[in-house]
This record gives structure tokens, sequence and C-alpha cells, in this order.
């Protein structure tokens, strides 16, 4: 994997680059959206990190692999939105997402 450069802030979401950069173009990724009851958890800095499996440019599943369980829906549903190069196999490639209160 790629070492991860700096992280840029959108919208209170600051995303890491990635190898999944090179699969699915950061411009076609879809942000996640801040969980209301973000404001409930301790801190105002959390990282997701999910396991992200692409079929035939298609997201075929996503699986949380840590992060606080308040993002997981957020993080799940805008992932699966993701449009990613035409490619005839299959990759498997995980991301973290950064979420910070700003």
């Amino acid at each position: 994997m790629p070492a991860v450069p700096a992280t840029a802030a959108v919208n209170g979401l600051v995303a890491q680059r990635s190898a999944i950069d090179a699969v699915c173009p950061p411009e076609l990724q879809v942000k996640p959206e801040m969980p209301l009851k973000a404001k409930d958890e301790a801190g105002d800095e959390w990282l997701v990190s999910a396991s992200i499996t692409i079929r035939n440019s298609v997201v075929a599943d996503v699986k949380i692999l840590s992060g606080p369980k308040v993002f997981h829906d957020s993080v799940r549903k805008a992932i699966r939105q993701y449009r990613c190069k035409a490619d005839a196999g299959e990759v498997v490639v995980t991301q973290v997402l950064r979420f910070k209160l700003q």
C-alpha cells in the first residue's frame, strides 16, 4: 500500500488518501455525512477504518474494521455510492476516514 499523504478537511470530514484512490478516484467518492449523534461521543475527532471489496468496478462489500459505532452506517452508505474505474477483477482495499468537528 502506498504511503498516506497529508489529509484535507471537507465539510467536517477529513479523508486520508489511500490505495482506494487508485481504484475509485477521490472526485467519485461520496463523503459520509457527520451523524448528529457524533456530538455525544467523547472527543472531537474520530477514525473509522473500512475494508472495501470492489468487483467489476462496483463496491460489492463494506466491512467496518474499527471506529465508533455511531459512524458505521454513514460510512457504509457513502462507500456503497463510490464510483470506481472499470476493472475485470476483484480488489480489496482499506480506507480510513477521519471525522472531525469543526
